[in-house]
């Protein structure tokens, strides 16, 4: 029986947890990174140190226990330079085409700590 409470306990504060927005960080490391030069020249390939940093914020509002897109609330990445954010919903502060971004929208996120977090833009 009191197992039993325990876990209704842990379930409920999981549900009450996940309800509220959340703010989290990511980096990836790893990945083909190429370079043009003006004379059109590609120079690159796989590097293990490149990086991409970034954050959102979200909310489970359905209770699936997956943050989708249409439950972010702010999404962008760190100007590599700078350390300056750069929000890709909304753009504000920023606008289309600061520091080399070309568009302000995300096309497909998804957050679980089951599956990751799996994410594609659009210009």
């Amino acid at each position: 029986m009191k197992k039993t409470i325990a876990r209704i306990a842990a379930m409920m504060a999981f549900a009450t947890a996940s309800a509220a927005p959340v703010s989290y960080e990511f980096e990836w490391k790893g990945f083909d990174a190429f370079t043009s030069t003006a004379t059109g020249e590609t120079t690159g390939g796989w590097n293990p140190l490149a990086s991409i940093r970034g954050y959102f914020q979200g909310e489970d509002r359905n209770g699936d226990n997956t943050i989708r897109g249409e439950e972010l609330d702010r999404f962008g990445f760190y100007d590599q330079t700078t350390g300056e954010r750069l929000e890709l919903i909304g753009c504000p502060g920023t606008g289309a085409g600061a520091s080399g971004l070309t568009g302000c929208n995300v096309g497909w996120f998804s957050y679980s700590q089951e599956g990751g977090l799996m994410l594609s833009g659009n210009d």
